[in-house]
């Protein structure tokens, strides 16, 4: 039975005395609370209680009194109750606001108050929702008692609403033992109604998704209102830069991509169910779906959002997206990607593109890097190049021009978007931003990245011989020294280089400065983490430079300071 139909159920008992308790199951988020709110709306003699966190049938019973008291049929009641709350203190009981010191005497008679004030010639509906997300203190059989008593009330309609999967094991037990005594008809609600995605999504977002495969199975809403405001999230940062959609990058493909991650994300919580029978068959899949990153944004692409894509240049925004899904944050990386991607001038290709358009679109990249010249927009290059390679792949031919070759025709552009102000990590470039985490482009964008650590290395051992030179002791550049020195841990180059420019350690001589003290200890701490993490033993290197220093230095306070150097961490 579809979600939509408990308007017709409740309408049904409304009309018709066939039943007086009935019991809704369904999942979460299948819909069940949607339409029963709607019921509820157009529905005058109704109570509607949760029962989430109750301890005891009290306090059902109390939440029911108070909440008739205000129903708008009794509106002398519901004066009193006001009265009553404006001129008494007031406790919590049961997640209601009751006047406490009368609560009891009155609670004495409920009984005979729901007796005259529910007996009437109108059907009267009392909602018990949250069955499962009861208190552990409060018995099941206590509550299927609790609506065997009211029940006796004439013209009361009862309704027990509940996700009975969650039921603990005992509340499992006796309501199997139980509800055939208490309630007259059960009704399972196994699917979500069918203009349900629609409603929440608007018709241009399911049009757009509703070809993936998840989506037709999941039997939670609540996946589709995570897709709803993930693509909100994404296009209002999209329209605060003014990012405009191209054929190379179209809405629709947002809209694929938001729902492609969400459901990895939420509904298959970061599982790959299609590649699992694959993986024990082949071990080149085993190693290309691991559980990280490079794993989740193959699967993504290539088992979820797959040939839907209008443009194969969208896939390059999977990785930048799914890091904002993750961790909320907007990085400029993603406006640069979606601009490199609107800037190449040539027809979208996906997956239903001919073969003469994947070869012709090879053809034309390679014309983009003869014509490269100083100043283009290297991203875009890239974007192009990659995407080139990823076909060339599939299409079984060579790509005729190798790293080295790419290299020498970017280099100038390279050196100078190095900025040594930035860590060395947000300079290069990810092999996830281009559509592949595996195989040529991987290996390019690897390449490139040894190269970008040349180049951030050659400009930090620069600026440190200027700085020390002028006596000018940012001391903050030496950590980007340590940056090299983790990241490149096993390059003697580098090695060779700090001890040959006396470990950029300004001798702390004479009056000193705090900041070229901070400078000395800084260098200090970063030389002493390679004892650990590298085979080049840099530190021991270091300890025999200054010992031999301390040795030769005639300055007494000169010494002072090495020793305090050496020997504090």
């Amino acid at each position: 039975m579809k979600a939509n139909e408990i308007i017709k159920i409740l309408t049904s008992l409304n009309n018709y005395n066939t039943y007086n308790k009935i019991f809704i199951s369904g999942t979460w988020g299948i819909g069940k609370s949607k339409y029963i709110s709607d019921f509820i709306a157009d529905f005058e003699h109704v109570s509607y209680i949760s029962m989430f966190g109750k301890k005891s049938t009290r306090e059902v019973v109390e939440e029911l009194y108070f909440d008739i008291l205000e129903n708008e049929k009794y509106g002398k009641f519901k004066s009193r109750a006001m009265k009553f709350r404006k001129s008494i203190p007031t406790a919590s009981l049961g997640g209601a606001t009751i006047p406490f010191s009368v609560s009891i005497p009155l609670m004495k008679d409920i009984h005979n108050f729901l007796d005259k004030k529910l007996s009437s010639k109108e059907n009267f509906f009392i909602i018990i929702d949250d069955l499962e997300r009861k208190h552990d203190d409060l018995s099941l059989k206590e509550v299927l008692g609790l609506i065997e008593k009211i029940s006796q009330f004439k013209n009361i309609k009862i309704v027990l609403v509940a996700d009975e999967s969650n039921f603990s094991e005992n509340d499992k037990e006796l309501f199997e033992k139980f509800h055939e005594k208490t309630l007259d008809r059960i009704y399972r609600i196994t699917a979500y109604a069918d203009e349900a995605p629609i409603n929440i999504l608007t018709t241009p977002v399911w049009d757009a998704i509703k070809s993936i495969e998840e989506l037709q199975s999941a039997k939670n809403l609540r996946t589709f209102i995570k897709i709803k405001n993930f693509i909100s999230e994404v296009l209002e940062h999209f329209e605060t830069l003014k990012i405009k959609f191209t054929d190379n990058f179209t809405i629709n493909d947002v809209y694929r991509i938001c729902s492609g991650i969400v459901i990895f994300s939420t509904d298959l919580e970061k599982s790959m169910p299609k590649v699992e029978t694959l993986k024990k068959e082949n071990p080149i899949i085993n190693h290309q779906y691991e559980q990280n990153k490079s794993g989740y944004i193959l699967y993504i692409d290539s088992y979820i959002i797959g040939q839907f894509l209008d443009s194969s240049l969208s896939k390059k925004m999977i990785a930048p997206l799914y890091d904002f899904f993750e961790t909320g944050e907007w990085k400029d990386i993603i406006t640069e990607i979606v601009q490199s991607i609107n800037s190449l001038k040539k027809s979208p290709i996906n997956f239903f593109s001919s073969e003469q358009e994947l070869h012709r679109l090879i053809e034309d990249s390679v014309a983009g890097v003869h014509n490269f010249k100083s100043g283009n927009d290297l991203r875009a290059l890239l974007m192009n190049v990659t995407t080139a390679l990823q076909w060339t792949t599939i299409l079984e031919v060579d790509y005729p021009i190798n790293k080295e070759d790419l290299m020498e025709v970017i280099y100038t552009d390279l050196y100078s978007q190095v900025d040594i102000d930035r860590q060395l990590e947000e300079n290069k470039f990810d092999s996830f931003l281009y559509g592949d985490s595996s195989g040529l482009v991987r290996d390019l964008i690897l390449f490139l990245n040894s190269k970008i650590e040349d180049i951030y290395a050659e400009k930090v051992f620069k600026k440190l011989s200027e700085l020390i030179s002028l006596k000018d002791y940012q001391w903050q550049y030496v950590l980007a020294l340590n940056e090299i020195l983790l990241t490149s841990k096993d390059n003697l180059a580098y090695y060779i280089e700090i001890k040959q420019n006396n470990f950029y350690f300004p001798v702390p001589r004479e009056a000193i400065s705090e900041s070229q003290w901070r400078w000395c200890k800084s260098i200090k701490n970063v030389i002493s983490r390679t004892e650990t993490i590298s085979e080049f033993d840099l530190w021991n290197e270091f300890y025999e430079y200054i010992t031999h220093l301390i040795e030769s230095e005639e300055s007494a306070l000169t010494k002072h300071r090495l020793n305090l150097i050496l020997n504090n961490k």
